[in-house]
Formats: structure tokens, sequence, C-alpha cells
């Protein structure tokens, strides 16, 4: 809260969490030093971190995300986002708008998944409707990865998607944390698996070989942009 007010910012923000426990009490804290200073509030409720980033894009305002991305369950902590950048600092002149609002902004999640389906090919996905096994470890992902992938053509398995739950392991995705992934994406005969952390701004892809090396992954990645 003393940070929020550090930053002596008056205009309009826009906030969002992930699933840690602690989430809804930070935000509930943060939002309550937000409208004291006279700023309106959009809250897009729990979802991933590039969402939030692309509604401030979208938007041109501030945002604040109560996650500590690929960090344990208990850790808490604050991103900041201003024009879909990440920010580092802020002009305090903005345009003020009216003041002691809170806006429920949580519908916004389909234009921002409608928006990022703009960008890739799902007339060859809808062709060849992939099995895709996603793994959102209890985490922000899980409202948006298996929807969007859905949207595209997919079909879809869904591992620990609730958002409600405990983290089901830990939330970085890495070799050691998806050892058991390459099995479940075998005993389902998916053609592979996606996993992300809290935050939903991580992800490691697996196949029933093994999870795939982030340098093999940017590459498949870069081939296909």
């Amino acid at each position: 809260v003393s940070l929020v007010g550090s930053l002596g910012f008056q205009g309009k923000v826009c906030v969002c969490m992930d699933t840690r426990p602690s989430s809804p009490s930070l935000k509930s804290q943060v939002v309550s030093a937000l409208l004291k200073m006279g700023n309106s509030v959009a809250d897009l409720g729990i979802g991933p971190t590039p969402y939030l980033s692309y509604y401030t894009k979208t938007h041109n305002c501030l945002g604040i995300m109560l996650t500590a991305s690929h960090n344990p369950e208990e850790d808490n902590g604050i991103k900041m986002f201003h024009n879909g950048l990440e920010a580092w600092g802020l002009s305090r002149e903005q345009p003020k708008p009216p003041s002691n609002l809170v806006r429920n902004a949580s519908c916004f999640r389909d234009t921002y998944i409608k928006s990022i389906l703009k960008l890739i090919d799902i007339a060859t996905i809808r062709g060849a409707q992939p099995h895709v096994l996603i793994d959102a470890g209890n985490g922000a992902s899980g409202g948006f990865t298996p929807l969007a992938l859905r949207m595209a053509g997919a079909r879809i398995t869904t591992v620990d998607a609730e958002q409600s739950n405990p983290f089901s392991r830990p939330s970085e995705p890495t070799e050691e944390t998806l050892l058991h992934i390459p099995s479940l994406v075998e005993g389902i005969s998916a053609d592979f698996g996606i996993a992300h952390d809290a935050d939903g701004d991580r992800c490691r892809v697996a196949t029933k070989d093994g999870v795939m090396g982030q340098d093999v992954q940017l590459l498949n990645m870069a081939l296909h942009m």
C-alpha cells in the first residue's frame, strides 16, 4: 500500500491477481489505497500477467498485478505495467477520471483471447485438431489457456486447472517440477503438453519423451512465427 501511495499516480488503474491464498487480501489493500488517492480502478479478477499487460496497452493505463510469479505459493508481490510495458518509472501527469470508482472488467477476457487468435494460423490448427494437455498448476492460466486453445480448434485435456485449490506442484515449470507430464501426455495419447507457472507468463512444453529444453522450445516457436 505504501508503494502504491509513493507513486503519486492519479488516473485509471487496472488490477489483476493470481490464485495465491494471500492475493485477494493484497488486492483489497491495493484497491483501497488507489481509491483513496483518487484513482478509478478496473478489476480484472484472476488472470495471467500477460492479460493485465494487454489491458494496459489497449486502455493506456497503469496496471498492478498481484503475484509472486514462479516463486513459492506463500510468497506474494506486485508487478506494475503501463501501456503494455513493465513500469519502472511513471509520469505523474495523467488525466484524472472520476474518482472512487471500481469497475468489474473481467469480461475483457474474451477480447484478450480473440486478440491472440488473430496472430496464429487457426486453419492449420483446426485441420490438425491436436490433442493438448494443459497443466495450469492451479494458477491463473487455468481460465485462459484451455479456452484459447479450444477456440483455436485443439482438443484439450486439463490438469489442475481449478483456480481455488492450493498449487499442485512448485510454481516454476522446470524439467524437475514437470517429471509427471510426459507420462500423462502418453497416457491420454496427447500430442504434447503445456505447463504454466502461477501467473501464466512462463510455460514449458513436454511430449511423451520428456520436457522440451528451453532452447528447443524457443526454436520451435521461432519456426512457426
